[in-house]
């Protein structure tokens, strides 16, 4: 049959009519398949940039929780009085909650699952805050920012720290994972964190200015040391106990750290710890080596007993709960 066409003479043509029809083939899957690619790249490169735009903005609302302002007053450390801007009255505090409830919810689902674990952690501490913050008085809001800032700078800087770690590998990710049931961290993880903030560990201290206007500040100056001591017959002071405020952890109130010494004329004074007059409790958290071998003499131990049951600050409040949503 190959001769006969090749005798007519179209056997020349039908092998160029399919060159064409074939070349014309590849042509166009060559043509769909580059713009497949394109057409991927492309959208693939808008998921890229909402995905970044929106960590972008979360880095922006960390931004806005750690910048402080001054009262331009010194701590004990001669170290400027700071407090988070968001809490120079209560209507920007209104305004930044409002702020961070509608950048969250208009970006959240194109953010990476540990920025977004950080974030319900925080609506979680805030829901707790606004409770107790629904009587606080507009003047009591900078005393209470000075007691609260660390827990904002802490919140801050776990979110900024999530999401550079989300730019340095998964802003790559082009697929949206469907994390119901994971985009909060397990309760007992929550809760602990909870009760780790100055929130709760300061509520004492907090609940001073949530009732009715308070114009102090939290303390933050170092006074005189107290002396506690009995008399020996012979007029010595002996089982002396010295107590010297210092402040505490986060510098939003003071504790007193507590020396010891068996009597005036010998011995060395020794440190074995501190209390509080807000809680009332002596915690034995820095003692020298003397404190473990010679101790502390029950006299000396009921006299500073005394001096907190007499020193104590009577606050009335109601029980402290964790909401949890």
């Amino acid at each position: 049959m190959i001769d006969e066409l090749k005798n007519i003479g179209l056997l020349t043509p039908i092998f160029t009519i399919i060159g064409v029809l074939i070349g014309s083939f590849l042509t166009f899957l060559t043509s769909w398949i580059l713009k497949s690619k394109e057409s991927k790249l492309k959208i693939s490169s808008q998921l890229i940039e909402k995905r970044i735009e929106a960590h972008e903005k979360i880095l922006s609302l960390a931004k806005s929780m750690r910048t402080t302002i001054s009262t331009d007053k010194l701590s004990v450390n001669g170290e400027a009085i700071t407090y988070p801007i968001l809490f120079s009255t209560k209507e920007s505090y209104s305004n930044w909650n409002s702020s961070f409830s509608i950048i969250t919810n208009e970006h959240s689902h194109w953010l990476g699952r540990e920025v977004t674990r950080e974030l319900y952690f925080i609506h979680d501490y805030i829901f707790n805050l606004n409770k107790r913050l629904e009587t606080a008085p507009d003047n009591n809001y900078i005393p209470i920012g000075i007691i609260l800032r660390y827990d904002f700078i802490d919140m801050a800087t776990n979110i900024e720290k999530s999401v550079l770690r989300f730019f340095d590998k998964g802003w790559r990710s082009f697929k949206i994972k469907d994390d119901k049931g994971r985009h909060k961290y397990p309760k007992k993880v929550s809760l602990d964190r909870l009760n780790k903030t100055n929130l709760f560990k300061r509520h004492l201290e907090l609940h001073k200015y949530l009732g009715k206007e308070e114009k102090s500040f939290p303390k933050t100056d170092i006074k005189k040391h107290t002396e506690l001591f009995n008399i020996a017959p012979n007029g010595l002071k002996i089982d002396i106990i010295s107590l010297k405020e210092v402040p505490n952890i986060d510098n939003s109130g003071v504790d007193y750290e507590i020396t010891f010494n068996e009597n005036e004329d010998y011995g060395k004074p020794f440190v074995f710890g501190h209390c509080d007059l807000i809680s009332g409790k002596i915690r034995f958290d820095k003692f020298d080596k003397d404190a473990k071998i010679f101790g502390v003499d029950f006299s000396a131990m009921r006299l500073l007993v005394n001096w907190i049951e007499e020193n104590i600050e009577e606050i009335d409040y109601g029980s402290e709960t964790i909401e949890y949503d």
